[in-house]
């Protein structure tokens, strides 16, 4: 559906440069592979570049937090007990200080931390 919304809306002159981030990636790369002729180069960065088919492909480090997210669990996970911060960062080794950034925005529990379960 979000593909459809790209396809539909994007009407930039091209081909020029597109930018990728985090779970919008595929996204991205999807609407890149359907219009070469608009592209001159991607940039991206935490973007997940292939497709998992089974969660044994996944990270083992990272498998259980993704699985949790999926589940009615993931409404506690994220809002209220704020793990995409507090323990995905960590685990992925982001220094404290930039920790510190990202929890600016994501202090209170509830539904300012929402965009991040999206």
């Amino acid at each position: 559906m979000a593909g459809a919304f790209l396809g539909a809306n994007l009407r930039l002159p091209g081909p020029n440069w597109r930018r990728a981030h985090d779970w919008g990636s595929s996204l991205g790369f999807d609407w890149a592979r359907r219009n070469p002729e608009r592209v001159a180069a991607i940039a991206y960065m935490e973007g997940i570049v292939r497709r998992f088919r089974y969660w044994d492909e996944w990270p083992e480090r990272s498998r259980a937090f993704f699985q949790g997210q999926r589940t009615d669990r993931g409404e506690d996970l994220i809002p209220r007990q704020n793990l995409a911060i507090e323990y995905l960062l960590r685990l992925l080794l982001i220094p404290e200080a930039a920790i510190e950034v990202y929890r600016r925005y994501y202090r209170n529990p509830g539904p300012s931390r929402m965009p991040m379960l999206a």
